[in-house]
């Protein structure tokens, strides 16, 4: 995972870093709730320099799709 992902995670769940992985998602995390989510797609595309559609953001709903996501977007 890239480390500039996970702190972002860290900050905007407030959880600790060995808490984020692929496999966390918005039903696993009680923290990711609909406000966290919009905080994390906002600190994501300033972090990366993406911006993502509205359509998108509904998606983004795990660590794994917003780095396949990411992965996409940076080539």
């Amino acid at each position: 995972m890239d480390t500039r992902l996970q702190r972002i995670f860290v900050e905007i769940l407030g959880i600790p870093a060995d808490r984020v992985h692929s496999g966390m998602s918005t039903d696993s995390e009680e923290e990711w709730d609909s406000l966290r989510h919009m905080n994390l797609i906002f600190a994501i595309e300033d972090e990366f320099g993406v911006r993502f559609g509205d359509d998108e953001i509904a998606r983004l709903t795990s660590v794994e799709k917003i780095e396949q996501s990411l992965a996409q977007k940076l080539g």
